[in-house]
């Protein structure tokens, strides 16, 4: 994956995220209802709430990705890297799996894993 889209996806706040998720997702779906951003968005965060065990389990207990994480200074390409590794068979295309893995940086990790 190229840095550029890289770089763009880590820029994303949380609402564009989710739909950007959710059009990686469910694209033919998306297409059939034409569906608004309002229900991409929540039909990715249905998606993420229904794989909340999987994710917890693959992330959460990686002492690599907490050390990662809890660095000074947080090498978001580095840790996004280890994430893509840890959770990449939840979805066979590679865009979908960075585009999680930027969301658990971003928006995830301190909720799902400080249960």
């Amino acid at each position: 994956m190229a840095h550029q889209n890289l770089a763009l996806l880590l820029n994303l706040n949380e609402d564009d995220l989710l739909i950007f998720i959710g059009n990686e997702l469910f694209p033919k779906e998306i297409q059939s209802l034409n569906l608004n951003p309002k229900k991409i968005r929540e039909k990715a965060q249905e998606w993420l709430d229904s794989n909340y065990t999987f994710l917890k389990r693959k992330l959460c207990g990686n002492t690599t990705l907490k050390e990662l994480i809890e660095t000074e200074t947080l090498e978001k390409s580095a840790v996004l890297m280890h994430i893509a590794e840890l959770i990449g068979d939840i979805h066979d295309s590679k865009i979908t799996v960075y585009a999680i893995a930027v969301y658990f940086i971003n928006f995830g990790y301190k909720t799902i894993c400080s249960e």
